[in-house]
Protein backbone atom coordinates (compact mmCIF):
# COMPACT_ATOMS: atom_id res chain seq x y z
CA UNK A 1 0.00 0.00 0.00
CA UNK A 2 2.96 1.94 0.60
CA UNK A 3 4.32 1.42 -2.98
CA UNK A 4 1.34 2.18 -3.96
CA UNK A 5 0.76 5.70 -2.30
CA UNK A 6 4.51 6.37 -3.96
CA UNK A 7 3.34 5.72 -7.50
CA UNK A 8 0.22 7.41 -7.36
CA UNK A 9 -2.70 5.03 -7.60
CA UNK A 10 -3.51 4.77 -3.67
CA UNK A 11 -6.50 7.73 -2.95
CA UNK A 12 -6.30 9.78 -0.12
CA UNK A 13 -8.77 7.62 2.19
CA UNK A 14 -6.60 4.52 1.59
CA UNK A 15 -3.62 6.92 2.54
CA UNK A 16 -5.94 7.20 6.05
CA UNK A 17 -6.67 3.50 6.16
CA UNK A 18 -2.95 2.40 5.75
CA UNK A 19 -1.96 5.25 8.78
CA UNK A 20 -4.43 4.26 10.48
CA UNK A 21 -3.09 0.75 10.30
CA UNK A 22 0.28 1.00 10.54
CA UNK A 23 -0.56 2.87 13.69
CA UNK A 24 -2.35 0.22 15.33
CA UNK A 25 0.16 -2.83 14.94
CA UNK A 26 2.78 -0.88 16.00
CA UNK A 27 1.15 0.02 19.27
CA UNK A 28 0.63 -3.57 20.00
CA UNK A 29 4.32 -4.37 18.91
CA UNK A 30 5.24 -1.63 21.32
CA UNK A 31 2.78 -3.23 24.58
CA UNK A 32 4.41 -6.77 23.72
CA UNK A 33 8.10 -6.22 23.13
CA UNK A 34 8.46 -5.92 27.15
CA UNK A 35 6.63 -9.18 27.95
CA UNK A 36 8.47 -11.89 29.06
CA UNK A 37 9.82 -14.29 26.82
CA UNK A 38 9.24 -11.76 24.01
CA UNK A 39 12.75 -12.60 21.94
CA UNK A 40 12.12 -11.22 18.22
CA UNK A 41 9.62 -8.96 16.91
CA UNK A 42 9.34 -7.53 13.26
CA UNK A 43 7.10 -4.85 11.65
CA UNK A 44 4.84 -6.43 8.83
CA UNK A 45 5.20 -3.18 6.81
CA UNK A 46 8.27 -4.06 3.90
CA UNK A 47 8.26 -8.22 3.63
CA UNK A 48 4.26 -8.67 4.60
CA UNK A 49 2.18 -10.84 7.32
CA UNK A 50 3.88 -14.18 4.79
CA UNK A 51 7.23 -12.72 4.80
CA UNK A 52 8.86 -11.83 8.45
CA UNK A 53 7.24 -15.23 9.98
CA UNK A 54 9.19 -17.37 7.78
CA UNK A 55 12.09 -16.00 7.75
CA UNK A 56 12.22 -15.90 11.93
CA UNK A 57 10.57 -20.12 11.59
CA UNK A 58 13.46 -21.02 8.94
CA UNK A 59 15.66 -18.62 11.15
CA UNK A 60 14.88 -20.69 14.80
CA UNK A 61 14.02 -24.33 13.23
CA UNK A 62 10.38 -23.75 14.13
CA UNK A 63 7.01 -23.20 11.99
CA UNK A 64 4.61 -20.49 12.20
CA UNK A 65 0.73 -20.66 11.52
CA UNK A 66 -1.42 -17.67 11.09
CA UNK A 67 -5.51 -17.90 11.22
CA UNK A 68 -5.93 -15.92 7.25
CA UNK A 69 -9.79 -16.13 8.59
CA UNK A 70 -8.79 -13.74 11.43
CA UNK A 71 -6.41 -11.20 9.72
CA UNK A 72 -8.09 -7.91 9.08
CA UNK A 73 -8.15 -6.62 5.44
CA UNK A 74 -7.74 -3.02 4.34
CA UNK A 75 -10.88 -2.38 2.19
CA UNK A 76 -8.35 -0.17 0.06
CA UNK A 77 -6.14 -2.63 -0.37
CA UNK A 78 -8.65 -5.56 -1.37
CA UNK A 79 -9.97 -2.98 -4.10
CA UNK A 80 -6.37 -2.69 -5.62
CA UNK A 81 -5.91 -6.51 -5.31
CA UNK A 82 -9.50 -7.03 -7.17
CA UNK A 83 -8.41 -4.71 -10.23
CA UNK A 84 -4.91 -5.77 -9.93
CA UNK A 85 -3.71 -2.48 -9.65
CA UNK A 86 -1.00 -3.33 -6.95
CA UNK A 87 2.48 -2.34 -7.65
CA UNK A 88 5.62 -4.51 -7.01
CA UNK A 89 8.76 -2.49 -5.80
Amino acid sequence: MTTALKKGPLPPEGYAEVLATMTQLNKVGQQLSGAEGVHAMADVTGFGLAGHPLEVARGSGLAAVVDFAKVPVMQHALAMAQQDTFLVP
